[in-house]
């Protein structure tokens, strides 16, 4: 806002193509009285001129990304540096009431160019703009911005990788797909970004555009989570919505020819992990190519070395060829599945061959649920997620004829080959308050399939095991009796 008029001046606006051609013609005098418009954009004083605490120089940043963004994508335009402005009564709307030249080592095109690439996504290219001196003796300082409709793919998006205030959300102020309403730069709101991004960028389905959109897609999740709460009953459909989509991609993407069994870890408070997209060494694409496992040859998480993380959508996600799939997403959340054939079956020839049956090994299951619970303790403590996790686990597609293979060490309990499959779903709490071991919240899982899921609480053969609200326990009177 410039110094206030000492006369009258009259107001006018003008067009792109005439503010173009005062200052080519060397005569910025000619725009005092113009007003500025979704094209027109005047300062008094330069970018990144105030140089005091660093919240200040990176809300600067913003301004200036937020300008030329928002010009780009509503048409192209003009920015004037080294003019002074007046608000028109009653109106949100400023005119040029003097020329007044900012310092020469005020401008920084380099610099700011350095910060319009590292701000915006895509980065900010340098052929979209032009800039130079209006007037005899470089009075203001112009640039001028392509329409990034015509000349980019894709509109820019403003990067939240960084924040000016410590402690307060910028999300609104600093974030999102910005545009111009008249003279002011206008976010799209959460809702209208969601639907610009579903829409697919315009139909386009290369290798950048699907790149981006999985980038877009995980910004949308961190503006949807610092704008709204969700209640309970919201987490509750959300999960299943979720579950449900998980489960018919993996149906699709695995073989599931004999059924597949999976995990998923549900964070109980909304959680959004910084730096998601990393990949350092404490990076959710490290840990999700180097989970915790037992042992060399085992059970677990792990794929082959050269298959290599990759974003899908709002996730980071992994594969073993088709018997296995892992995903961590930006909120906290983790999956992962197996096929039974070729994964969760191996070895089972080994004790028995039976051709009716579709046979899981139960030590292989053991294992790959006690890597699962390791690696979400590992998720936890690594990103410093404060939530309890709701767990849950069970097969897909794996028939009525599926059974359980025990090895020979515990089958002084249990019989080799269980009864076929009671139930294909089930639930563990992992409470933070706990403080557990990932192997105990394995257990109850395991213990849980063991028993309420093939017939062992309802099989006469096993009067001895009764359940209460604790779990499963063993009547040792009537289990030395049954042997």
């Amino acid at each position: 806002m410039g110094d206030k008029a000492k006369k009258a001046i009259e107001t006018r606006s003008i067009s792109l193509d005439e503010v173009i051609a005062i200052l080519s013609s060397n005569k910025p005098e000619e725009l005092i009285g113009v007003e500025e418009t979704a094209y027109f954009e005047c300062r008094g004083v330069s970018y990144l001129t105030s140089f005091g605490e660093q919240s200040d120089i990176e809300r600067h940043k913003f301004n200036l990304v937020k300008d030329v963004v928002s010009i780009a994508n509503s048409g192209g335009g003009v920015i004037c540096i080294g003019v002074k402005t007046l608000e028109k009564s009653n109106e949100k709307t400023e005119y040029i009431t003097e020329i007044a030249p900012v310092p020469k080592d005020h401008i920084q095109m380099k610099s700011w160019e350095d910060i319009l690439f590292g701000y915006s996504i895509p980065k900010f290219k340098r052929q979209w703009l032009k800039y130079g001196y209006s007037g005899t003796d470089k009075k203001v300082f112009w640039i001028k911005i392509a329409d990034i409709r015509e000349t980019a793919e894709y509109p820019v998006l403003v990067s939240l990788s960084k924040k000016y205030e410590e402690g307060v959300s910028t999300v609104k102020e600093n974030f999102g797909l910005y545009f111009r309403d008249r003279s002011v730069n206008v976010p799209y709101s959460p809702e209208k970004l969601h639907t610009f991004i579903q829409a697919g960028f315009r139909g386009n389905d290369n290798g950048q555009a699907r790149y981006l959109k999985s980038m877009l897609e995980a910004i949308d999740t961190k503006i949807d989570l610092l704008s709204k709460k969700v209640s309970k009953e919201d987490a509750k459909q959300i999960k299943l919505e979720l579950r449900e989509e998980i489960a018919n991609y993996v149906i699709q993407k695995l073989d599931s020819s004999k059924g597949l069994f999976y995990l998923f870890a549900f964070p109980v408070k909304d959680a959004v992990i910084k730096e998601f997209w990393e990949q350092g060494d404490k990076s959710v694409y490290h840990l999700i190519k180097n989970t915790p496992h037992l042992r060399e040859t085992g059970w677990d998480l792990r794929v082959a070395q050269s298959e290599y993380p990759y974003p899908n959508k709002n996730k980071w996600e992994i594969t073993n060829g088709n018997r296995k799939l892992t995903s961590f997403d930006i909120r906290g959340r983790l999956f992962s599945a197996g096929s039974i054939d070729g994964f969760l079956n191996w070895g089972v020839r080994d004790y028995k061959t039976d051709e009716k049956h579709n046979i899981v090994n139960a030590f292989a299951l053991t294992e790959y649920i006690d890597s699962f619970f390791q690696t979400l303790e590992v998720f936890k403590t690594v990103f410093d997620i404060k939530s309890d996790y709701e767990v849950e686990a069970g097969f897909l597609e794996a028939g009525s004829n599926t059974k359980l293979l025990f090895p020979p060490h515990i089958i002084s309990i249990f019989h080799a080959l269980t009864e076929t499959i009671k139930q294909e779903k089930w639930d563990v709490d992992v409470r933070l308050e706990d403080d557990k071991h990932p192997s105990y919240f394995a257990g109850q899982l395991i213990q849980e399939i063991y028993v309420s899921g093939f017939g062992y609480v309802s099989h006469p053969d096993y009067p001895y095991l009764t359940k209460d609200d604790k779990g499963y326990k063993v009547n040792e009177a009537l289990y030395i009796r049954q042997k």
